[in-house]
């Protein structure tokens, strides 16, 4: 038997109305969060990140430099393979994406 949800309203929660309504002082209160949380939780490694990213574009720098497009896609695994013409990542569902002569966007995380 399927059960379907019915859909629920979010809660009304007057600050969120606030702050989308451009409200200085929700403005502030949100900005100082997010000061504080970015002080806590990113600041604290930032620089092992930086690090890390630029140890990472090194090596598709040298990859590019050696190998052209080809070698940086193969400089991918294990994360994504490239077999020409078809670059494999993974994906919850198995789906094809043809892009019929648009570029492809790629986007470290």
């Amino acid at each position: 038997m399927l059960v379907q949800k019915v859909p629920q309203p979010l809660p009304t929660m007057g600050w969120l109305r606030d702050l989308a309504a451009g409200d200085r002082e929700r403005l502030e209160e949100v900005s100082d969060a997010v000061r504080l949380l970015h002080g806590a939780v990113i600041a604290p490694g930032w620089s092992r990140t930086a690090l890390g990213v630029e140890v990472d574009r090194v090596a598709r720098m040298q990859a590019l430099l050696e190998g052209g497009v080809h070698g940086l896609l193969r400089s991918l695994r294990p994360v994504v393979q490239w077999r020409s013409p078809v670059l494999y990542a993974p994906y919850p569902v198995d789906r094809d994406l043809y892009l019929g002569g648009r570029g492809l966007h790629l986007v470290p995380s």
